[in-house]
C-alpha cells in the first residue's frame, strides 16, 4: 500500500456496461497533475464482469495492513493491472498498471495526486 498524498478529489461516473480502464485511460491522457485512481465496489465489479478474457489472482491480506491486493491480467495480450483495499472492499486503488490504456502507471509515496474515483451511475 502506497501512503497517498491527494491534492484535490474528483469523481467521474461510467455506465453500467463500461469498463473503467478506458476512462482511466482518457483522463491520465488530458491530466496536467499525476493522477490516482480509486474504483468503487461497483467500478471494480464492472471491470471484473467486462466481457473480455482476464484472470483475477487475489492475493490474501496482510496481517500488518489489513489490505487485499489483487492482480487483474488480460488474456492473452498479459496486460495487467495491481489493485489494494484497505476498507473490506468498498474502494480499490489501483497501485500499477501496464495496459494499453494506463501504460507504465505506478502510484509513488510522497508525490501529490489527484484522485479520480470512477463509480457506476
Amino acid at each position: 500500500m502506497v501512503n497517498l498524498l491527494i491534492l484535490n478529489e474528483e469523481r467521474r461516473t461510467i455506465s453500467k456496461w463500461s469498463c473503467p480502464v478506458d476512462l482511466m485511460g482518457k483522463i491520465k491522457e488530458s491530466a496536467k497533475d499525476p493522477v490516482a485512481f480509486r474504483l468503487t465496489a461497483a467500478a471494480f465489479s464492472a471491470m471484473i464482469l467486462y466481457p473480455v478474457n482476464k484472470c483475477v489472482q487475489p492475493i490474501p491480506p496482510n496481517n500488518e495492513n489489513k489490505e487485499a491486493n489483487i492482480k487483474v491480467t488480460w488474456i492473452p495480450y498479459d496486460e495487467t493491472m495491481t489493485l489494494w483495499t484497505n476498507d473490506g472492499g468498498k474502494t480499490y486503488m489501483v497501485e500499477e498498471s501496464e495496459t494499453e490504456e494506463l501504460h507504465d502507471y505506478r502510484l509513488e509515496g510522497g508525490k501529490f495526486y489527484t484522485c479520480y474515483t470512477i463509480e457506476v451511475e
